[in-house]
């Protein structure tokens, strides 16, 4: 064991002989089976939950344009 190569918190150690390609497969291959990349890639794009104020005043918001657009609707204009 030479070196000790590590990311993610997966260590993954250089054997004697052994070619940086198959360290680097070896180390892939564990970063897959742990599901660390899978699961920081579902929170990249996550947005956190809206809460009760925000959500209060777009339920307000989508109301007024709805009786708008039913006025509007009534009139002919839409």
């Amino acid at each position: 064991m030479e070196k000790k190569y590590t990311g993610c918190g997966i260590e993954v150690y250089k054997r004697e002989k052994e070619s940086i390609n198959s360290l680097l497969r070896r180390f892939s291959v564990r970063v897959r089976a742990s599901g660390v990349l899978a699961t920081s890639r579902k929170k990249q794009f996550r947005k956190p939950e809206p809460n009760r104020i925000a959500r209060r005043k777009s339920a307000l918001v989508r109301a007024s344009d709805r009786k708008k657009y039913q006025r509007l609707r009534k009139l002919g204009r839409a």
